[in-house]
């Protein structure tokens, strides 16, 4: 299948994604509410190429994007996140090619009043995550050590059933790393999960493009390290994009959407998602969506009664002992994992 841009509503109450249709632009508009569409890299790159001539439009996958962007009033397409994420030596490309391609295919848009306009000034990311700055590291350290902790267990750990790779995983989290993630507790059940025992072909595939997605590998530990960060920012897209809906930026309260190209991270957002706080407060909590087939399933109902326990467990001891939930020394303890387990999995390699 080729390039398909999807838009994902991460905080939601619908169990799924709703489409985002004229009607709710148009009441965002009348209610000074800003509906941003949060870009991802792989739709930045898709336009880059367009914009440089190595693809068509035609052949480029994001006609339906741009329809769509055409036909509903007052959206906010927002690079900003997928920006950052670029290494300095295609940062200019990048920002002028969304411009321009902006300016040729969606008229009616351009970059928000608000937004950076010399983003060379920009602090950009390295591939590495030792290399980022530090309030980055602190940012990136819950997803990336998760996705490193999977691929660590997947490579030492093959001959454990899939329930018993699950609980190494979230014993290490809880236990070692004092965090549970559920997003990243999420994809790590379905990459150790063997989908070769479902029966439904089509939720078959829907496992098999999440597996892939956040168990990337790589021919150097460079690039299964690299490939590791691009999975955590992946997670970082979803949460951020949903921990901002319903906030105030330059005064607006956001209704956020997020559009990305990675079927793996859209099926993810199909099987959790987060719900806003029914009093009408900032909180909001993840609920899980279940097939028929996991309803089914002694891993997937045992792998969920895991998760909840464990985190059930921590948050009745955090307010039995009147902790804090992160402190700066909780993040230091994920950088110390987050190093140990990037050394354990280099040497695997003789590169």
């Amino acid at each position: 299948m080729g390039f398909k841009p999807r838009i994902i509503k991460p905080c939601r109450v619908q169990s799924k994604s709703p489409t985002l249709k004229m009607g709710r632009a148009l009441r965002n508009c009348q209610k000074g509410i800003e509906t941003s569409l949060i870009l991802d890299l792989n739709i930045l790159s898709k336009m880059n190429e367009v914009v440089k001539g190595e693809r068509t439009f035609e052949d480029s996958g994001l006609s339906w994007l741009v329809k769509f962007l055409n036909s509903k009033p007052g959206l906010c397409p927002t690079p900003g996140y997928a920006i950052q994420e670029v290494d300095s030596d295609s940062l200019n490309e990048i920002t002028a090619s969304f411009e321009s391609f902006l300016s040729t295919y969606c008229k009616g848009y351009f970059d928000h009043p608000t937004a950076i306009k010399n983003y060379s000034e920009l602090i950009n990311k390295p591939k590495r995550f030792q290399e980022l700055p530090l309030s980055e590291r602190y940012l990136n350290s819950i997803a990336y050590l998760g996705i490193l902790k999977i691929q660590e267990i997947w490579r030492n750990d093959s001959e454990l059933e899939p329930i018993d790779k699950f609980v190494k995983y979230t014993v290490f989290m809880s236990e070692k790393a004092d965090i549970v993630g559920a997003i990243e507790s999420e994809a790590a059940k379905y990459v150790f999960f063997d989908s070769s025992t479902v029966k439904d072909v089509k939720f078959g595939l829907f496992c098999k493009k999440i597996k892939e997605n956040f168990k990337k590998g790589g021919d150097t530990h460079e690039k299964l390290l690299q490939r590791c960060l691009n999975s955590a920012r992946d997670i970082m897209y979803y949460r951020l994009c949903a921990h901002m809906s319903g906030e105030l930026i330059d005064g607006k309260k956001q209704d956020t959407w997020l559009v990305t190209g990675d079927e793996g991270l859209y099926n993810l957002s199909e099987s959790i998602h987060f719900v806003p706080g029914i009093d009408k407060s900032d909180s909001k909590y993840v609920t899980f969506e279940r097939h028929r087939e996991q309803k089914k399933s002694d891993y997937w109902k045992c792998s969920d009664e895991i998760l909840v326990s464990t985190i059930d467990v921590r948050q009745l001891h955090r307010i039995v002992s009147d902790q804090d939930q992160f402190t700066e020394e909780s993040y230091e303890r994920l950088l110390k994992c987050v190093s140990d387990l990037e050394n354990e999995l280099s040497s695997l390699y003789n590169d």
